[in-house]
């Protein structure tokens, strides 16, 4: 028999055969091993051996503290011819198979320390290089266990104007922690144009140049890895029918959202607040009425009036008590009107506005949608589009 592995029978499926080992061995051997059309999602024990397969960060690592470990606790063989056949084997075994490129096959030898050491090192470089190759570049689930080796997506950030984006951005990165472990949160990447390019086509009512400016965005972050994009911006989403058919990568709604949230917490009549293009339009409506919800709107004079704290106020960074004493009060006015929740359906208003000072409940559009993409993020390569 042929000493060491061949890597063509690694890309044809076939299992690797040590060069030493007895009949009865390698019968187990392979009944131990999954077929090629079967997913490798536990560890099958062999004698002394055993495989692991996972995702290829993971996998890495997991080697990495075997083959220390066993290194450790046995002394170590001559290194020489040995120890480099054992790195080659390392490097072949570690290889992905053709029909799951994103997973990769591990063996670690239980009784042969120097080859479970350089298996480790092997194992450690395909790996990495295996999750480049397959696009898996956002950080695995919390190391210390929770969701191992699933890999969060990279969500790409459609921005409009700057306030609402960095809410949303900084609610992405501070939240994801409760399921990705401390400090973790998905990849994230943002792009905007220059916000006066977008009123200037809200002024005009010119929604497919607001589409166009979006599709632009969504094309640059699809080619830099985005998996799937969101808008923390309610009132151009009314431009997403114009581009919806035209998008690289889903959409993840923020009307969608909030009415998934407003029906998870047992609201039924909600009061719509925010840009006076937003209150006009059909954005929220549409998937209200298909979850069977009501809504009611602030008058003609209040949109007004709200319109404009929103884009010269909030939008330039400017904090006046008055316009949160003035929202308060048309919040005030839609609680008398059997509203038993209210939408801040505006990026920005959330940071003037919440459960601490309004006398309904809020539905914060801009951590709502922001929490949905964790989620989503979270579920990793398979998450459906």
């Amino acid at each position: 028999m042929r000493r060491g592995w061949r890597r063509d029978q690694l890309r044809k499926g076939s299992p690797p055969t040590p060069s030493r080992r007895s009949r009865s061995e390698e019968a187990t051997f392979h009944q131990a091993m999954p077929r090629r059309t079967e997913r490798l999602t536990r560890p099958w024990v062999v004698g002394a051996r055993t495989c692991v397969a996972a995702g290829p960060l993971t996998l890495a690592r997991e080697a990495g503290r075997k083959g220390k470990k066993f290194a450790a606790a046995k002394r170590k063989s001559a290194p020489g011819r040995r120890a480099m056949r054992a790195k080659r084997k390392g490097n072949a075994m570690a290889m992905a198979r053709d029909d799951e490129p994103h997973l990769a096959l591990a063996l670690v030898l239980y009784d042969q320390p120097q080859v479970a050491r350089q298996f480790a090192i092997g194992a450690t470089k395909m790996g990495l290089k295996n999750a480049k190759t397959d696009r898996f570049q956002s950080i695995p689930f919390d190391p210390a266990g929770r969701n191992p080796g699933v890999m969060a997506q990279h969500i790409g950030i459609v921005a409009c104007s700057s306030e609402g984006a960095a809410l949303c951005y900084r609610t992405l990165c501070l939240e994801a922690a409760t399921l990705l472990g401390r400090y973790g949160h998905p990849e994230v990447s943002m792009h905007t144009p220059s916000l006066a390019q977008y009123v200037q086509c809200l002024d005009r009512a010119d929604w497919r140049g607001v589409g166009a400016l979006m599709l632009a965005s969504a094309d640059k972050l699809a080619k830099i890895g985005a998996d799937f994009l969101i808008c923390p911006d309610n009132t151009i989403h009314q431009a997403l029918p114009h581009i919806e058919a035209r998008l690289p990568r889903p959409w993840l709604h923020i009307a969608e959202a909030v009415a998934d949230a407003a029906v998870a917490r047992g609201f039924r009549r909600l009061g719509l607040t925010g840009t006076r293009w937003l209150v006009d339009s059909a954005v929220y409506p549409e998937r209200l009425r298909a979850r069977g919800l009501e809504w009611v709107l602030p008058s003609p004079d209040e949109r007004k009036e709200i319109n404009r704290i929103i884009m010269n106020e909030l939008v330039c960074g400017v904090v006046n008590p008055g316009a949160v004493t003035y929202i308060e009060r048309v919040i005030a006015r839609l609680q008398a009107q059997r509203c038993d929740a209210v939408v801040l359906g505006c990026t920005e208003l959330p940071l003037i506005i919440n459960d601490a000072n309004s006398v309904l409940p809020t539905l914060d559009s801009t951590r709502l949608l922001a929490r949905a993409a964790v989620d989503r993020a979270a579920r990793g390569a398979g998450a459906a589009a």
